[in-house]
């Protein structure tokens, strides 16, 4: 287990708990979990490049844990009424297309791929959890100076959203007929 994979495991940990205290309205302790949510994020893959510590469970794992949160989030706050539905089905239709990646190429075709994220998808990931901190953040101070920087959030967000389901379904495509193993 190296420290890096471990982040990521307490990342997936940390989710349910930190969705439990949304639920509960202990905003304060849901706060504090998903900025290590977030951190843990942006950190374990420069500790795994530091230490020598890239594994492929890692450069595997480290994408479900963002797609398990992010998920498990926007469903919720959707429901709930905190995040506009179009935001959460664009979101989740992206993570969960490439999340039934696995599956189909590695198990059922036996094609091995690489998760290498260029910067828009690196952006539009972190925009979600910024998102998602912004309206936990919103609960916690009932500050309504945040609606406007949520509101430009969501629009940005689902931009970035729409612009990563539109590449990531050619190159699976591409990566499905042999003629690329490379997720970017």
């Amino acid at each position: 287990m190296t420290i890096p994979n471990a982040l990521t495991f307490l990342r997936i940990m940390a989710t349910p708990i930190s969705l439990y205290f949304y639920l509960i309205g202990n905003f304060q302790a849901c706060a504090i979990l998903v900025v290590f949510i977030a951190l843990s994020d942006f950190f374990d893959g420069l500790i795994a490049r530091a230490l020598d510590q890239c594994t492929e469970l890692g450069a595997l794992l480290d994408p479900v844990a963002d797609k398990f949160f992010e998920m498990s989030f926007t469903l919720v706050l959707g429901y709930l009424g905190d995040l506009p539905w179009f935001y959460v089905f664009l979101l989740n239709l992206r993570n969960l297309s490439q999340l039934l990646a696995i599956p189909i190429l590695m198990w059922w075709k036996k094609i091995k791929f690489k998760v290498e994220p260029k910067l828009p998808a690196k952006i539009g990931s972190a925009l979600g959890m910024i998102l998602i901190l912004f309206i936990v953040l919103l609960k916690l101070t009932n500050m309504t100076a945040l609606l406007y920087p949520i509101k430009v959030l969501v629009s940005v967000s689902a931009g970035f959203e729409i612009y990563m389901l539109v590449t990531y379904l050619p190159r699976f495509v591409q990566i499905y007929q042999g003629s690329h193993d490379t997720f970017d």
